[in-house]
This record gives C-alpha cells, sequence and structure tokens, in this order.
C-alpha cells in the first residue's frame, strides 16, 4: 500500500514519469525553488505566530489582523498549527508515520484549524498567484471529518497572502459531513490510476508546457525535457 496526499496525486497526474524519478525511484533530485522556498518560510513564520506567540517578521507583519481574527474567533473553542492528520484504507484514524496494520494510506495537513463545537475554519495560507482550483480543500475536509468525528460543518479556504485586493484574499468552501461519501467518490478512481502505477511499474510520459523550463528530469532520461 503508498500512502497518499493531494500533491502526490498532482505529481503523478501532471506526469507520471517525472513523478517516478522524483518520489519512487529518487533518482532524480528537485531541490524547491525560489517560490516554493519562500511559501516553506512563510508557513513557518504563521506556525510559529500561532503555537509560540512570536511576531510575525518584516513584510508578513501585515498580516497580523488575519491571525488576530482567527485568534478571536476562537474563543471558547481551539485554535491549532499545521495539523497532521492520517488515514488508513477503512477511513480510520492512524499516526502520521504509522506502520503495518496502521499505516497511512491518505494524508492531509491543516495550516490553521479554528474548532468550535460542531463546526470547523480551516485556512491554507498560499503565496504566489491566486488560482481557483479547490481539490486540496476538499481532501483536507473530508480528512477532517474522520478525524474529528464531533464536527458537521467545515469552513475549509484558501487564504491568499499576496492577494492585494481583500475582496479576493479569501476562497471558501463549505462543506458538511454528509457529503463525505460523495467526495471520496471523486477521488477514489485518481487513486486507483495511482495504486495501479504502482502495482504494474508503468509510469508513462507526459510532456507538456511544463517541459521547458520546469522539470527537473535531465535529457537523458527523458526527451521532453527542456524540449
Amino acid at each position: 500500500m503508498i500512502a497518499w496526499s493531494h500533491s502526490v496525486l498532482e505529481s503523478f497526474e501532471t506526469c507520471p514519469w517525472r513523478h517516478y524519478l522524483v518520489k519512487v525511484s529518487k533518482e532524480v533530485d528537485d531541490p524547491p525553488g525560489e517560490a516554493m522556498s519562500r511559501g516553506r518560510q512563510v508557513h513557518r513564520c504563521f506556525e510559529d505566530r500561532i503555537k509560540q506567540h512570536v511576531d510575525l517578521p518584516g513584510s508578513l507583519a501585515k498580516h497580523e489582523p488575519i491571525v488576530k481574527r482567527l485568534e478571536t474567533l476562537a474563543i471558547g473553542g481551539k485554535m491549532e498549527a499545521e495539523t497532521q492528520m492520517a488515514l488508513d484504507q477503512n477511513y480510520r484514524p492512524v499516526k502520521w508515520f504509522g506502520r503495518g496494520p496502521n499505516a497511512p494510506w491518505v494524508r492531509a495537513i491543516t495550516d490553521v484549524s479554528v474548532f468550535k463545537k460542531t463546526k470547523a475554519f480551516v485556512g491554507d495560507w498560499k503565496t504566489g498567484k491566486r488560482k481557483s482550483e479547490s481539490t486540496q480543500l476538499k481532501l483536507s475536509a473530508v480528512v477532517m471529518f474522520a478525524t474529528h468525528p464531533w464536527l458537521e460543518e467545515i469552513r475549509n479556504s484558501f487564504i491568499w497572502l499576496d492577494e492585494a485586493n481583500p475582496k479576493l484574499r479569501l476562497t471558501v468552501e463549505t462543506y458538511h459531513r454528509d457529503e463525505s461519501a460523495a467526495i471520496w467518490r471523486e477521488f477514489l478512481p485518481r487513486v486507483a490510476r495511482l495504486e495501479a502505477a504502482h502495482a504494474n511499474n508503468q509510469w508513462p510520459k507526459r510532456p507538456s508546457g511544463l517541459c521547458k523550463r520546469h522539470c527537473p528530469v535531465p535529457r537523458a532520461k527523458c526527451e521532453h525535457s527542456g524540449a
């Protein structure tokens, strides 16, 4: 059994061959670029702000009102940062690095979560250009429903830190527990294709516009790289 996540599915579907070389055989290194490195640093700063009450540094200080609004929302409830969640194939919670029969089948992380009775507000810090794709929100919501059985409603959001227009700073989707089965059905065919690739050791190349400048695979291993 393999453990998957939104990022694993996204990597596989972008190009199975690249995914194999980078994530499975690990014979090709894919060091983080400038944008990813910045994103990781931003996440660490917000985690420190929420867990240790350390001031947001430098240009991130302007986002302090966002954190304060979340802290106000959490009054009477609980606020968490970087919550790791994992489920087995029966949708039962397991440890992040569980082994054997308790090995994870799917993993998800939420950047900031506010819990109040049967409801939760979840935020994912995003840097860079605003996008409309929201399957990541769906996945983290259904995993959270499984790991937090008392929740009935989750408002799941992307918080676009680089967006100048305050009205566009949030992408919010609301999910309810009774939607879980339908959402899982959306993911299962995608997961089945990933699992089949592992089982059959079949990793087709999928050339796209990303091949020219955004692929770490050397030309010797793929004729599309740099093309």
